[in-house]
Protein backbone atom coordinates (compact mmCIF):
# COMPACT_ATOMS: atom_id res chain seq x y z
CA UNK A 1 0.00 0.00 0.00
CA UNK A 2 1.14 3.59 -0.89
CA UNK A 3 1.09 5.90 2.03
CA UNK A 4 -1.46 8.18 2.12
CA UNK A 5 -0.14 12.09 1.81
CA UNK A 6 -0.93 12.63 5.51
CA UNK A 7 1.28 10.20 6.34
CA UNK A 8 3.89 11.74 4.52
CA UNK A 9 3.01 14.90 6.07
CA UNK A 10 3.38 13.90 9.46
CA UNK A 11 6.88 12.06 8.85
CA UNK A 12 8.23 15.09 7.77
CA UNK A 13 7.62 17.22 10.65
CA UNK A 14 10.88 17.00 13.32
CA UNK A 15 9.97 15.06 16.83
CA UNK A 16 10.32 18.59 18.66
CA UNK A 17 7.12 19.91 16.71
CA UNK A 18 4.67 16.67 17.09
CA UNK A 19 5.70 15.05 20.85
CA UNK A 20 4.90 18.64 22.70
CA UNK A 21 1.70 18.73 20.85
CA UNK A 22 1.05 15.00 21.69
CA UNK A 23 1.63 15.49 25.17
CA UNK A 24 -0.17 18.66 25.70
CA UNK A 25 -2.79 17.08 24.27
CA UNK A 26 -2.59 14.12 26.79
CA UNK A 27 -2.35 16.55 29.42
CA UNK A 28 -5.33 18.32 28.84
CA UNK A 29 -7.61 14.64 28.36
CA UNK A 30 -7.12 13.97 32.00
CA UNK A 31 -8.36 16.92 33.30
CA UNK A 32 -11.44 18.11 32.85
CA UNK A 33 -13.39 19.53 30.49
CA UNK A 34 -12.61 23.88 30.61
CA UNK A 35 -15.75 25.36 29.54
CA UNK A 36 -15.32 27.32 26.19
CA UNK A 37 -13.78 30.85 25.97
CA UNK A 38 -14.86 33.73 25.31
CA UNK A 39 -13.51 34.88 21.57
CA UNK A 40 -11.12 37.13 22.64
CA UNK A 41 -9.53 34.74 24.49
CA UNK A 42 -8.96 31.85 21.29
CA UNK A 43 -5.98 33.25 20.72
CA UNK A 44 -4.53 32.59 23.57
CA UNK A 45 -2.22 29.07 23.81
CA UNK A 46 -4.07 26.34 25.58
CA UNK A 47 -1.04 25.25 27.37
CA UNK A 48 1.01 28.73 28.03
CA UNK A 49 2.42 29.08 31.43
CA UNK A 50 0.94 31.98 33.79
CA UNK A 51 2.59 33.50 36.79
CA UNK A 52 -0.68 33.69 39.21
CA UNK A 53 1.46 35.83 41.65
CA UNK A 54 1.96 38.74 39.36
CA UNK A 55 -1.38 38.50 37.99
CA UNK A 56 -2.86 38.91 41.52
CA UNK A 57 -0.11 41.48 42.44
CA UNK A 58 -1.72 43.51 39.23
CA UNK A 59 -5.25 42.30 39.77
CA UNK A 60 -4.87 43.90 43.60
CA UNK A 61 -3.24 47.27 42.32
CA UNK A 62 -6.24 47.58 39.66
CA UNK A 63 -8.89 46.97 42.11
CA UNK A 64 -7.35 49.37 44.64
CA UNK A 65 -6.79 52.27 42.20
CA UNK A 66 -10.56 51.69 40.89
CA UNK A 67 -11.58 51.86 44.45
CA UNK A 68 -9.81 55.28 45.15
CA UNK A 69 -10.92 56.74 41.79
CA UNK A 70 -14.64 55.57 42.67
CA UNK A 71 -14.35 57.12 46.37
CA UNK A 72 -12.64 59.71 46.28
CA UNK A 73 -14.34 62.40 43.79
CA UNK A 74 -13.12 66.11 43.32
CA UNK A 75 -16.59 67.11 44.34
CA UNK A 76 -15.79 65.07 47.89
CA UNK A 77 -12.53 67.55 48.16
CA UNK A 78 -14.36 70.90 47.46
CA UNK A 79 -17.08 69.67 50.77
CA UNK A 80 -14.21 68.65 52.86
CA UNK A 81 -12.20 71.82 52.11
CA UNK A 82 -15.27 73.87 53.62
CA UNK A 83 -16.16 71.72 56.07
CA UNK A 84 -12.29 72.48 57.38
CA UNK A 85 -12.57 76.14 56.94
CA UNK A 86 -15.55 76.13 58.86
CA UNK A 87 -14.39 74.01 61.43
CA UNK A 88 -11.28 76.02 62.33
CA UNK A 89 -13.23 79.13 62.67
CA UNK A 90 -15.45 77.43 64.83
CA UNK A 91 -12.44 76.15 67.00
CA UNK A 92 -11.30 79.86 66.90
CA UNK A 93 -14.50 82.00 68.22
CA UNK A 94 -16.02 79.09 70.38
CA UNK A 95 -13.49 76.49 71.52
CA UNK A 96 -11.06 78.39 72.00
CA UNK A 97 -8.85 81.25 71.61
CA UNK A 98 -7.28 79.68 68.17
CA UNK A 99 -4.58 78.89 69.99
CA UNK A 100 -3.91 76.38 73.25
CA UNK A 101 -5.38 78.16 75.94
CA UNK A 102 -5.12 77.03 79.22
CA UNK A 103 -1.91 74.63 78.38
CA UNK A 104 1.58 74.84 79.71
CA UNK A 105 3.51 75.97 76.59
CA UNK A 106 6.42 74.47 75.61
CA UNK A 107 10.04 75.93 74.68
CA UNK A 108 8.67 74.85 71.20
CA UNK A 109 6.40 76.94 70.83
CA UNK A 110 6.33 79.78 68.53
CA UNK A 111 4.29 83.12 69.09
CA UNK A 112 0.89 83.31 68.14
CA UNK A 113 1.74 85.75 64.43
CA UNK A 114 3.33 82.58 63.37
CA UNK A 115 0.21 80.65 62.96
CA UNK A 116 -1.18 83.46 60.55
CA UNK A 117 0.49 81.02 58.10
CA UNK A 118 -2.49 79.19 58.00
CA UNK A 119 -4.18 81.83 55.35
CA UNK A 120 -1.37 80.75 52.92
CA UNK A 121 -1.76 76.94 53.33
CA UNK A 122 -5.69 77.31 52.74
CA UNK A 123 -5.27 79.24 50.17
CA UNK A 124 -3.10 76.48 48.42
CA UNK A 125 -5.12 73.75 49.10
CA UNK A 126 -8.41 75.31 47.68
CA UNK A 127 -5.89 75.75 44.26
CA UNK A 128 -4.86 72.47 44.62
CA UNK A 129 -8.66 71.35 45.09
CA UNK A 130 -9.79 73.83 41.59
CA UNK A 131 -6.94 72.15 39.95
CA UNK A 132 -8.86 68.35 40.30
CA UNK A 133 -11.43 70.23 37.93
CA UNK A 134 -8.57 70.89 34.86
CA UNK A 135 -8.22 68.33 32.27
CA UNK A 136 -5.04 67.64 32.37
CA UNK A 137 -4.25 68.51 35.73
CA UNK A 138 -6.97 65.94 37.10
CA UNK A 139 -5.02 63.37 35.22
CA UNK A 140 -1.54 63.63 36.57
CA UNK A 141 0.06 59.64 37.71
CA UNK A 142 -0.98 59.08 41.42
CA UNK A 143 -4.08 61.94 41.42
CA UNK A 144 -6.57 59.18 42.31
CA UNK A 145 -4.55 57.95 45.43
CA UNK A 146 -3.62 61.55 46.38
CA UNK A 147 -7.28 62.61 46.17
CA UNK A 148 -7.91 60.06 49.05
CA UNK A 149 -4.54 61.19 51.54
CA UNK A 150 -6.26 65.00 50.82
CA UNK A 151 -9.58 63.97 51.72
CA UNK A 152 -7.75 62.80 54.91
CA UNK A 153 -5.44 65.76 55.64
CA UNK A 154 -8.79 67.78 55.63
CA UNK A 155 -10.58 65.39 57.76
CA UNK A 156 -8.07 65.05 60.54
CA UNK A 157 -6.76 68.70 60.54
CA UNK A 158 -10.41 69.82 60.79
CA UNK A 159 -11.01 67.66 63.60
CA UNK A 160 -7.79 68.47 65.67
CA UNK A 161 -8.73 72.10 65.82
CA UNK A 162 -12.09 70.85 67.13
CA UNK A 163 -10.20 68.08 69.57
CA UNK A 164 -7.44 71.01 70.12
CA UNK A 165 -10.37 73.67 71.03
CA UNK A 166 -11.47 70.73 73.85
CA UNK A 167 -8.33 70.05 75.18
CA UNK A 168 -7.89 73.82 76.32
CA UNK A 169 -11.12 73.42 77.93
CA UNK A 170 -9.83 70.09 79.81
CA UNK A 171 -11.26 67.00 77.57
CA UNK A 172 -8.19 65.59 76.58
CA UNK A 173 -4.52 66.85 74.84
CA UNK A 174 -3.73 63.37 74.12
CA UNK A 175 -6.61 62.61 71.78
CA UNK A 176 -6.07 65.64 70.04
CA UNK A 177 -2.00 63.97 69.83
CA UNK A 178 -3.13 60.92 68.04
CA UNK A 179 -5.41 62.55 65.58
CA UNK A 180 -2.79 65.54 64.50
CA UNK A 181 -0.03 62.16 64.08
CA UNK A 182 -2.62 60.46 61.41
CA UNK A 183 -2.88 64.50 59.75
CA UNK A 184 0.98 63.76 59.73
CA UNK A 185 0.49 60.23 58.17
CA UNK A 186 -1.49 61.56 55.15
CA UNK A 187 0.40 64.16 54.40
CA UNK A 188 3.68 62.19 54.27
CA UNK A 189 1.45 59.58 51.77
CA UNK A 190 -0.22 62.31 50.25
CA UNK A 191 3.76 64.04 49.09
CA UNK A 192 5.62 60.91 48.31
CA UNK A 193 2.16 59.66 46.10
CA UNK A 194 2.82 62.47 44.02
CA UNK A 195 6.31 62.51 44.21
CA UNK A 196 7.04 65.98 45.07
CA UNK A 197 10.41 66.90 43.14
CA UNK A 198 10.66 70.41 41.66
CA UNK A 199 13.54 69.39 39.98
CA UNK A 200 11.34 66.49 38.08
CA UNK A 201 11.82 67.36 34.05
CA UNK A 202 9.03 65.33 33.28
CA UNK A 203 5.97 67.16 35.10
CA UNK A 204 5.13 70.78 33.79
CA UNK A 205 5.49 74.30 36.26
CA UNK A 206 1.62 74.09 35.94
CA UNK A 207 1.43 71.08 37.55
CA UNK A 208 4.41 72.42 39.98
CA UNK A 209 2.60 75.09 41.13
CA UNK A 210 -1.19 73.72 41.10
CA UNK A 211 -0.76 70.36 42.73
CA UNK A 212 2.67 70.47 44.43
CA UNK A 213 2.51 73.46 46.67
CA UNK A 214 -0.74 72.29 48.81
CA UNK A 215 1.69 69.04 49.93
CA UNK A 216 4.91 71.51 50.20
CA UNK A 217 3.51 74.10 51.83
CA UNK A 218 1.51 72.06 55.19
CA UNK A 219 3.50 69.01 55.79
CA UNK A 220 6.56 71.46 56.57
CA UNK A 221 3.99 73.21 59.57
CA UNK A 222 2.66 69.79 60.68
CA UNK A 223 5.77 68.28 61.17
CA UNK A 224 6.73 70.86 63.41
CA UNK A 225 2.81 71.24 64.95
CA UNK A 226 2.94 67.63 65.71
CA UNK A 227 6.50 67.58 67.27
CA UNK A 228 5.01 70.82 69.45
CA UNK A 229 1.66 69.15 70.49
CA UNK A 230 4.18 66.00 71.90
CA UNK A 231 6.24 68.37 73.42
CA UNK A 232 3.53 70.34 74.72
CA UNK A 233 1.33 67.35 76.43
CA UNK A 234 4.69 65.92 78.12
CA UNK A 235 6.10 69.21 79.31
CA UNK A 236 5.68 69.84 83.38
CA UNK A 237 7.13 73.78 83.95
CA UNK A 238 7.72 72.37 87.62
CA UNK A 239 10.77 69.87 85.96
CA UNK A 240 12.65 73.10 84.59
CA UNK A 241 14.19 73.62 88.15
CA UNK A 242 14.67 70.17 89.57
CA UNK A 243 15.49 68.30 85.83
CA UNK A 244 18.70 69.54 83.81
CA UNK A 245 16.76 68.65 80.36
CA UNK A 246 13.22 68.25 80.88
CA UNK A 247 10.79 67.46 77.95
CA UNK A 248 9.76 70.57 76.33
CA UNK A 249 12.38 72.33 77.86
CA UNK A 250 14.99 74.71 76.24
CA UNK A 251 16.94 71.94 75.30
CA UNK A 252 14.51 69.95 74.00
CA UNK A 253 13.63 72.58 71.57
CA UNK A 254 17.09 72.82 70.64
CA UNK A 255 16.78 69.10 69.60
CA UNK A 256 13.50 69.80 67.80
CA UNK A 257 14.73 72.83 65.86
CA UNK A 258 17.54 70.61 64.68
CA UNK A 259 15.73 67.98 63.27
CA UNK A 260 13.29 70.34 61.70
CA UNK A 261 16.26 71.92 59.94
CA UNK A 262 18.06 68.62 58.71
CA UNK A 263 14.71 67.43 57.00
CA UNK A 264 14.03 70.52 55.22
CA UNK A 265 17.65 71.23 54.55
CA UNK A 266 17.57 67.34 52.74
CA UNK A 267 14.53 68.21 50.86
CA UNK A 268 15.86 71.64 49.78
CA UNK A 269 19.10 70.26 48.62
CA UNK A 270 17.58 67.02 46.66
CA UNK A 271 14.04 68.18 45.50
CA UNK A 272 14.62 71.82 45.37
CA UNK A 273 11.86 71.97 47.43
CA UNK A 274 12.13 75.78 48.23
CA UNK A 275 8.29 76.23 49.34
CA UNK A 276 9.16 73.05 52.57
CA UNK A 277 11.86 75.69 53.63
CA UNK A 278 10.06 79.12 53.94
CA UNK A 279 7.35 77.38 55.99
CA UNK A 280 9.79 75.96 58.06
CA UNK A 281 12.10 79.29 58.64
CA UNK A 282 8.64 80.59 59.46
CA UNK A 283 7.90 78.71 62.04
CA UNK A 284 11.62 79.02 63.85
CA UNK A 285 11.20 82.21 63.75
CA UNK A 286 8.14 82.00 65.72
CA UNK A 287 9.81 80.13 68.34
CA UNK A 288 12.83 82.73 67.82
CA UNK A 289 10.54 85.62 68.39
CA UNK A 290 8.93 83.32 71.73
CA UNK A 291 12.63 83.92 72.77
CA UNK A 292 12.66 87.25 73.46
CA UNK A 293 12.56 89.99 76.02
CA UNK A 294 9.13 90.94 75.43
CA UNK A 295 7.85 87.64 74.94
CA UNK A 296 4.27 86.46 76.19
CA UNK A 297 5.00 83.30 77.23
CA UNK A 298 4.59 81.43 80.31
CA UNK A 299 8.22 81.62 81.22
CA UNK A 300 8.48 85.16 80.38
CA UNK A 301 11.51 87.66 80.03
CA UNK A 302 13.26 85.85 82.76
CA UNK A 303 12.68 82.35 81.39
CA UNK A 304 13.63 83.21 77.48
CA UNK A 305 16.58 80.69 76.41
CA UNK A 306 20.14 82.45 75.21
CA UNK A 307 21.35 78.72 73.58
CA UNK A 308 17.81 78.30 71.66
CA UNK A 309 17.33 81.67 70.53
CA UNK A 310 21.13 81.19 69.11
CA UNK A 311 19.69 77.58 67.41
CA UNK A 312 17.27 79.12 65.57
CA UNK A 313 19.17 81.78 64.39
CA UNK A 314 21.96 79.18 63.03
CA UNK A 315 18.93 77.00 61.70
CA UNK A 316 17.22 79.52 59.62
CA UNK A 317 20.79 80.88 58.03
CA UNK A 318 21.56 77.12 57.43
CA UNK A 319 17.97 76.44 55.41
CA UNK A 320 18.13 79.65 53.67
CA UNK A 321 22.17 78.21 52.45
CA UNK A 322 20.81 75.71 51.49
CA UNK A 323 17.40 76.97 49.49
CA UNK A 324 19.78 78.41 47.58
CA UNK A 325 22.19 75.93 46.59
CA UNK A 326 19.27 73.76 45.47
CA UNK A 327 18.18 76.91 43.28
CA UNK A 328 21.35 77.33 41.68
CA UNK A 329 21.91 73.76 41.04
CA UNK A 330 18.25 73.36 39.85
CA UNK A 331 19.38 76.66 36.98
CA UNK A 332 22.74 75.07 35.97
CA UNK A 333 21.29 71.54 35.41
CA UNK A 334 18.65 73.30 33.32
CA UNK A 335 20.85 75.56 31.57
CA UNK A 336 23.23 72.48 30.82
CA UNK A 337 19.82 69.96 29.55
CA UNK A 338 19.26 73.53 27.32
CA UNK A 339 22.64 74.07 25.48
CA UNK A 340 22.98 70.29 25.14
CA UNK A 341 19.48 70.20 23.39
CA UNK A 342 20.51 73.05 21.35
CA UNK A 343 23.83 71.24 20.33
CA UNK A 344 22.09 68.08 19.19
CA UNK A 345 19.52 70.17 17.17
CA UNK A 346 22.92 71.58 15.45
CA UNK A 347 24.20 68.75 15.26
CA UNK A 348 21.14 66.81 13.24
CA UNK A 349 20.50 70.31 11.28
CA UNK A 350 24.30 69.81 9.73
CA UNK A 351 23.60 66.15 9.51
CA UNK A 352 20.40 67.24 6.99
CA UNK A 353 21.75 70.02 5.16
CA UNK A 354 19.61 72.11 6.51
CA UNK A 355 20.35 75.58 7.65
CA UNK A 356 21.90 76.27 11.72
CA UNK A 357 19.51 79.13 12.74
CA UNK A 358 21.70 81.21 15.29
Amino acid sequence: DHPTEQQIHAEAQPPSATFPRQRCARQQSRLPRPRPRLQADLSRPACRPTDRRGTGQRTAARKRAMALSIKVRPWMLVVMWVVEVVLNGLAATVLSDGATSNAEYSFVQPDPSTFSVWIVIFILQAVFVVAQFVGDLADVPGIEEARAWQLGNFATNGLWLVLNGLGSRGFSWWLAVVDIALNLVCLVKLYTVLDVDYTRVDVSWKQKLAIYLSPSSNLPWVVLATLLNISNTLFDPTELDLVEAPIGGPDWAIAVVGLATVIAAFLALTRVDVVYVIITVWALSGIWRNQQPDTDAPWGAEGVSANLELMTIICMAALGAAALTGVVALITIMVRRGSSGERKDSDADRGTGAPVLA
